[in-house]
């Protein structure tokens, strides 16, 4: 959900909205301790990850001839648990917040299309300390018009890259998550 406005000084808002579920089955390399029980080396283990993202995005357009460039902030709220098992026990950890994190985008009208097609690309990022938060996006997206609306259809790949701590620390996370995706937009003028 996108609103646009014409105040100048004040952001255009965005909310995005996504989650993911992920598992996953394999043998430990090396001992691992979560909370109290550690899993040796050699077990068979089964993880999962359940995330829920919501982003409310404050960002200023810059607008060219046949392209925008977008940049301003993003406030995630995040809600995740994680779980590992073996044929003994299971435990699981979650976690829950807001992160404030830099954001930049750009789209770019094909020339050729008359405005029907155009190039987009974003990247949300924080990193502090040995922590690290990324997730970008790329797509390609076609606009129309039916029934007197302006519809978008966007199709691409994004990418979410969440690294905590080292193996020095007492927490660390190294999760990658990737992959296509098809969006639909409809545009309303208020």
């Amino acid at each position: 959900l996108t609103l646009n406005h014409a105040v100048r000084y004040l952001p255009q808002v965005g909310l995005e909205k996504s989650g993911t579920s992920a598992t996953g089955t394999g043998t430990l390399t090396a001992s691992h301790t979560i909370g109290d029980h550690t899993f040796t080396a050699s077990t068979s283990v089964e993880s999962s990850l359940d995330l829920s993202l919501i982003d409310v995005v404050l960002y200023y357009k810059k607008p060219y001839e046949k392209s925008a460039i977008d940049y301003g902030i993003v406030l995630r709220s995040f809600d995740a648990e994680a779980s590992v098992a073996s044929a003994l026990v299971s435990k699981s950890e979650s976690a829950d917040g807001v992160l404030p994190m830099g954001y930049l985008g750009a789209n770019i009208d094909l020339p050729s299309s008359r405005g029907n097609v155009s190039l987009s690309a974003d990247i949300k990022y924080i990193a502090y300390d040995k922590n690290s938060l990324s997730d970008y996006r790329a797509g390609v997206t076609y606009g129309f018009s039916l029934l007197n609306q302006a519809i978008e259809l966007e199709a691409g790949y994004r990418n979410q890259v969440i690294d905590l701590g080292d193996e020095d620390d007492d927490f660390t996370a190294d999760i990658a998550i990737s992959g296509g995706y098809l969006g639909l937009m409809i545009k309303k003028s208020f």
